[in-house]
């Protein structure tokens, strides 16, 4: 905490999803709908949750409300190095994830992502104490901040054979996204809901910033053809979504921890479109699980999250003078290194086969 209170003290070091927070509550300060268009799912694609907050944060006026949004992260950050502690029953890999490169910059960022991934992993250590129910709303909770956690609800929901509990966890996890929603059409009458989950829904990260984008965005440039892209990033979510499905039939009953890594590590494989804050989400389930060549991941993620989170402390924030063609090298090394790493920790190639031959369904 004390390291992480420190560094969040740059007062120019603010990341892209905090200058979003603070349109988003001056939007709302002024009774204007976040989601006019599709098109705003560039700027805001997330349920207005902390737009709210940060629109509070605004007329309250008592710190500046990037520091307030900086001291949310951090404490919630905080507590993620606790619970890991707490669930390897082991305080030096609570102290591990709470050094670790990507969270340190994160929490100078100020990036949210320690919020909904707290709650998201207490939900999975909830689900693995056979606290279904609290596990839910946990859950429900990380989605109301951003949509990501939602990959892990059926690794939960699945563990359950009966119709009764299944409906009774979807309407616990509800909940809390729902609250938001009602909450922010009485703050803005005028909004419209249908335009809010289409935005959501249809959010895209941005292409040809990690691994297999890379090579393709190149290819592209060197072709002139930038529909070259369209097959490319469509067999990708096709493959992603045929692994997950498999993911979810096969490991419903193992280790949940284990089952939500592999989950969150295909996604890091086979996704065209990934930004740094999202290699927080896989660190706390390396340091619970059992797996190889953790030091060497760390460090190769610690790298290259250096290397493309350079910009924040640039108080203008601008992009660093760095040359592109060192950050697109050390994407695609990095994205290598996964797979080298994966194949060390997981039988993808038998996972891939039965994709395949249709064995997964």
């Amino acid at each position: 905490m004390a390291v992480r209170l420190t560094m969040m003290l740059f007062p120019f070091a603010v990341g892209w999803d905090i200058k979003a927070f603070l349109w988003a509550g001056g939007q709302i300060n002024k009774g204007l709908d976040l989601y006019w268009g599709l098109g705003t799912r560039e700027y805001f694609a997330f349920l207005p949750t902390f737009g709210m907050i940060t629109a509070a944060l605004l007329k309250l006026n008592f710190l500046p409300a990037f520091i307030s949004i900086k001291l949310a992260a951090v404490f919630f950050d905080s507590l993620m190095a606790l619970l890991i502690a707490t669930a390897c029953r082991d305080i030096k890999k609570g102290i591990v994830y709470a050094l670790s490169p990507v969270s340190l910059i994160c929490a100078v960022s100020g990036q949210f992502d320690a919020i909904p991934l707290f709650f998201a992993v207490t939900a999975l250590y909830l689900a693995s104490r056979k606290s279904l129910s609290l596990g839910s709303l946990m859950l429900g909770t990380a989605i109301a901040f951003k949509p990501w956690p939602v990959i892990f609800a059926p690794l939960m929901l699945l563990r359950v054979k009966a119709w009764r509990p299944r409906i009774k966890f979807l309407t616990i996890m509800a909940l809390m996204p729902l609250a938001v929603i009602v909450s922010y059409k009485i703050l803005i009458p005028d909004a419209d809901l249908a335009t809010m989950v289409g935005s959501i829904v249809l959010y895209e990260s941005a292409f040809g910033w990690w691994g297999p984008s890379v090579l393709f965005k190149y290819l592209a440039l060197l072709s002139g053809h930038r529909k070259i892209l369209t097959l490319p990033v469509f067999l990708s979510k096709l493959l992603s979504l045929a692994i997950l499905i498999r993911i979810y039939a096969v490991y419903k009953y193992k280790n949940i921890f284990w089952s939500a890594q592999l989950v969150i590590f295909i996604l890091y494989i086979f996704s065209f479109g990934l930004s740094i804050h999202y290699f927080v989400w896989i660190l706390p389930f390396l340091l619970v699980n059992k797996n190889k060549l953790v030091p060497e991941f760390f460090l190769a993620t610690g790298i290259f999250t250096v290397l493309n989170a350079a910009y924040i402390f640039d108080y203008r924030y601008l992009p660093p003078a760095l040359p592109v063609w060192l950050k697109d090298t050390a994407a695609v090394f990095l994205w290598g290194f996964m797979v080298l790493w994966g194949l060390k920790n997981y039988r993808i190639q038998k996972l891939l086969n039965s994709i395949i031959t249709f064995r997964a369904f």
